[in-house]
């Protein structure tokens, strides 16, 4: 194993002396670039690896374009010096990287197919710059509804921009809404997608991540990851009703114990917080809003607890209900709005805000009307 390392340190070192070996004016060789983008271990840390050929050739077109273009600036009144410049190839100069062929038209790279009278291989195209926009939004739409905060989705989307030969991405984030905005060259292309309900679901936020990381690395083409977001919501397993459940009840009985509710009101905090999380999904499946839901839950919960907890003799049932409704306490959407007022989001971090007030509002309307009907009886 130590014998490996070492040879893969080599080897690294050795792709970056390629890179910036033989250069003048800060401007690298066409030769170092082309032993580079021979080298999967130079190709690989930047998203452009084996199974992106298209982007491998955009990049090694661009950048070469780039070097020749500052050469040329830096001689124009001397072409024939330009053309003799180590860092610029000859006209009549081809490379070959990947199956992909690159010959020169007045001093600025072209990339051909291998065959000059075949059309281009269709797996070795850019995707649109409409379907990278599709496949963002997607992205972003999923992210947000999972319960991730702003900068992840600006940061992902970009990621995933750049990997798919994207120029340059700006991604703008709304509670309701993601715009996208990306340009590839001379071209540009706006779209814009809405977000459903918020939720939180770490299981469907890491498999969109899974996903994410094999886009960068240039394992999955654009139409083939589209695919596999449109499934997301559909293939990520998920608990048994009655386990999320029967565990939602068990930590909400667990945190009355430690505000002072006493065992003859353990049980009933869990049965009502168990009927409440039921009452809950079986709205939020049926895509009843929020916020009315919410009051039903607390109200549910509530008036259970408060009951079995006096049926029981405890001798703390107004507590019993309130630790019966901590089920509705958004905390992942509080520490969301604190990130993203944090790091530069005051409108996303607003929108949450005020969509948590309305949660706390309802919430706290069920569980008096919950307390009202049971404790002026005792």
């Amino acid at each position: 194993m130590a014998l490996v390392f070492i040879a893969e340190v080599m080897l690294s070192l050795r792709c970056k002396l390629l890179e910036s070996r033989n250069t003048c004016s800060m401007v690298r060789t066409a030769s170092a670039y082309l032993e580079c983008w021979k080298c999967p271990n130079w190709r690989a840390p930047n998203g452009f690896g084996a199974g992106n050929p298209a982007a491998i050739s955009g990049r090694f077109q661009r950048e070469l374009t780039m070097n020749n273009r500052s050469l040329q600036q830096a001689n124009p009144t001397d072409p024939g010096e330009t053309r003799g410049h180590p860092n610029v190839l000859p006209m009549d100069a081809t490379l070959e990287i990947g199956g992909e062929k690159f010959s020169v038209d007045r001093g600025l790279f072209e990339m051909l197919p291998n065959h000059r009278n075949n059309p281009p291989d269709k797996t070795t195209s850019l995707p649109p710059l409409s379907d990278i926009a599709r496949l963002s939004l997607s992205i972003g739409r999923l992210l947000m509804e999972s319960g991730e905060s702003g900068r992840i989705i600006h940061e992902e989307i970009i990621r995933v921009a750049y990997a798919l030969s994207c120029d340059s991405a700006e991604v703008y984030c709304q509670h309701a809404a993601i715009i996208v905005t990306l340009r590839r060259g001379e071209e540009f292309c706006v779209q814009m997608g809405k977000v459903g309900e918020h939720g939180v679901n770490l299981r469907q936020s890491e498999a969109i991540k899974d996903t994410l990381r094999r886009v960068a690395r240039g394992d999955l083409e654009c139409s083939a990851a589209q695919i596999e977001f449109d499934d997301v919501p559909h293939t990520t397993p998920s608990y048994p009703i009655w386990l999320v459940c029967l565990c939602t009840g068990l930590a909400c009985s667990a945190f009355g114990r430690l505000f002072g509710v006493d065992w003859p009101a353990f049980f009933p905090v869990l049965i009502g917080t168990a009927s409440g999380q039921w009452i809950r999904h079986a709205l939020i499946v049926r895509k009843q809003n929020i916020f009315i839901v919410s009051g039903i839950v607390s109200f549910a919960s509530a008036f259970l607890a408060g009951l079995g907890a006096r049926l029981l003799g405890s001798s703390h049932p107004e507590t019993a209900t309130v630790a019966a409704v901590l089920l509705l306490v958004p905390g992942v959407a509080v520490l969301n709005i604190q990130m993203d007022a944090i790091e530069g989001k005051p409108n996303l971090a607003a929108a949450r805000g005020l969509r948590v007030i309305y949660l706390l509002v309802f919430m706290t309307l069920g569980l008096i009307a919950a307390q009202r009907l049971i404790l002026p009886v005792m």
